[in-house]
């Protein structure tokens, strides 16, 4: 019996969409099989992801795909409002900032354009009503970028290439010798900058110390096998008063000082020799950003006297491929708020002769950055590492930022196609290296979720750690 041809289906845009986000969450197939469709129709739907948000917030615009819950009039311009969130969308892949105003700008220009007839002055009430009917709101910025990832692909291809032969001219090379570094700031007042709020309220006023611009900067290091060695803390001084010497009692942390309170070469070597320590067994690799301090003369050759070779991260590389950036800042940063809110609502704290509460003294922050570096799970660490490609075995499809739907998705199959070359065969002209790191472009972005911004470009250095990327809710 000659087979029949099957009834054509048709799937709704919220449908596709679904499939489309169980296919970034998973993959293709895992979609394919779980919404039973075929490959080539979730592949599709993927590359039309665009126009179906549109398609999909357009209708739900018009009523038509859900029941209203509120009267009032419908919009009169719904194919003008179709075309403005596709602008809209485009805009924000883009990368670049939407507001309000030039939302309604742009309504008037599409509405010139259009050559409607009716009068349309892209109102206060009609920009928030539009906003209601596409599902849109304003948000704050997790981070910010002076190129777009997809510009960075052979940066973070060739980093990746380094790395590989490196393991392979090291094939003794284990996890527990390959490390990550990063320094970031932790301040005195580590105020959310969001809080629950009755609707209308005229002003939402948040207690603090009133020291929010004191940080100090602290240097986090965890090898790939998920131990994290002591938290290296810089304040901000000479180091000489009576609580100082306490905290360089401490044994569960190494403590500095410095005029600034960053870092600088001086005490990078100070960190290296104290931190990461002068005996192990065999060679060890330290991976890090391509800051001044890190690759100065004076660090090389401390480096070389405690058998560490470096992988440097190329510029504008650090929230995509660095390891603390991706996975250990925002816990570690999300700790250190929870606890600065404990303390702010149950704490003992002390006041000026004027009744001014005084900032967290520097026994209690040290403190504070102790549970939140202990507190970060083994796991997270050692699997930081593999979703950065930085172990040894590691394949195109460890790294993160490469994968369907993340930044640098673009780049997979180019990224694909260098790590099934033979290793012999790579050409990385020893990108990563900090021999090299002069060529490397130091113009950083903030891209990480603690907010850093890479390679100043001097010999100090302070990192902005408030992302929003952090707050509750986001």
């Amino acid at each position: 019996m000659p087979k029949t041809k099957g009834l054509r289906k048709k799937y709704s845009a919220t449908f596709k969409l679904a499939v489309v986000k169980a296919a970034k969450s998973t993959s293709v197939t895992a979609a394919s099989r779980k919404h039973s469709v075929d490959e080539s129709m979730v592949r599709r739907w993927k590359r039309q992801e665009n126009q179906l948000l549109v398609a999909e917030r357009s209708k739900t615009s018009r009523g038509e795909q859900r029941s209203r819950t509120s009267g009032g009039k419908r919009s009169q311009f719904t194919d003008l409002e179709a075309n403005l969130f596709e602008w809209l969308v485009g805009e924000r892949q883009q990368r670049r900032r939407v507001s309000r105003k030039s939302v309604r700008a742009k309504a008037k220009q599409l509405h010139a354009e259009m050559g409607n007839a009716e009068e349309f002055n892209a109102s206060a009430g009609w920009c928030a009503n539009f906003f209601m009917r596409f599902r849109l709101t304003m948000r704050m910025k997790t981070h910010q970028s002076q190129r777009s990832p997809e510009d960075l692909i052979p940066k973070l291809t060739d980093f990746l290439m380094y790395l590989r032969k490196y393991f392979a001219e090291h094939p003794t090379m284990t996890k527990a010798n390959i490390f990550a570094m990063d320094e970031t700031a932790v301040w005195f007042d580590s105020t959310s900058s969001r809080t629950v709020e009755v609707v209308g309220a005229q002003s939402v006023p948040l207690a603090s110390t009133g020291h929010d611009k004191a940080n100090v900067t602290v240097a986090l290091c965890a090898s790939a096998d998920g131990k994290n060695l002591l938290p290296y803390i810089i304040f901000k001084g000479k180091g000489k008063t009576a609580e100082d010497k306490e905290l360089k009692a401490r044994r569960d942390i190494v403590v500095s000082y410095s005029d600034n309170g960053w870092f600088n070469s001086d005490l990078t070597t100070d960190w290296l020799k104290k931190v990461m320590g002068t005996f192990a067994f065999g060679k060890r690799l330290l991976i890090w950003d391509s800051y001044r301090c890190h690759v100065c003369d004076a660090v090389k050759a401390t480096r070389r006297e405690q058998n560490i070779d470096c992988a440097v991260i190329p510029g504008g590389c650090t929230g995509l491929i660095q390891a603390p950036d991706v996975s250990w800042n925002k816990p570690f940063k999300t700790s250190i708020r929870e606890q600065y809110d404990e303390w702010m609502a149950t704490g003992e704290k002390s006041y000026t002769a004027a009744g001014n509460m005084r900032a967290m003294s520097k026994s209690k922050l040290c403190d504070v950055v102790v549970k939140a570096w202990q507190g970060l799970s083994p796991d997270v660490i050692s699997k930081s590492f593999e979703c950065c490609g930085q172990v040894p075995g590691a394949t195109a499809e460890n790294v993160s930022c490469f994968k369907d739907g993340r930044p640098a998705a673009s780049g997979r199959e180019q990224l694909a196609e260098r790590f099934a070359l033979p290793t012999a065969e790579l050409r990385v002209d020893n990108a990563g290296s900090d021999e090299v790191v002069d060529e490397l472009d130091h113009d950083a972005v903030v891209l990480g979720d603690d907010g850093e911004v890479n390679g100043s470009g001097d010999d100090s250095r302070s990192d902005s750690s408030d992302s929003a990327s952090e707050e509750e809710g986001q």
